[in-house]
C-alpha cells in the first residue's frame, strides 16, 4: 500500500519540471534587460550632463540681530570657498 502511494507521487513530476524551466527563462530575461539598462544608464554624460544649471549661494549670520543673510554669488561653473 506503501508503494503505490510513493509511486503516484514520484510520477507526477514533468508539469514541475516545465514550471521552473519557464521560471528559469524569465530570470535569464529580466537579468538581460537589467543588464542593458544598467550599461546604458550608467553612462558619465547621460546621469550628469555637464550644462545642468545650478546656484551658489552665501549665507552669513548675524546672531546679534537674528537674522540670516542669504547672498546668489552665480551660477555655472564659478567656484567660490
Amino acid at each position: 500500500m506503501e508503494g503505490k502511494k510513493y509511486r503516484a507521487l514520484g510520477q507526477d513530476c514533468q508539469a514541475v519540471s516545465e514550471i521552473i524551466g519557464e521560471l528559469l527563462m524569465v530570470c535569464i530575461v529580466v537579468l538581460s534587460f537589467s543588464g542593458i539598462a544598467l550599461v546604458i544608464f550608467s553612462e558619465e554624460g547621460a546621469a550628469n550632463p555637464p550644462h545642468t544649471p545650478y546656484a551658489s549661494l552665501r549665507e552669513k549670520l548675524n546672531t546679534t540681530t537674528d537674522t540670516v543673510r542669504i547672498v546668489h554669488i552665480g551660477g555655472g561653473g564659478a567656484e567660490i570657498c
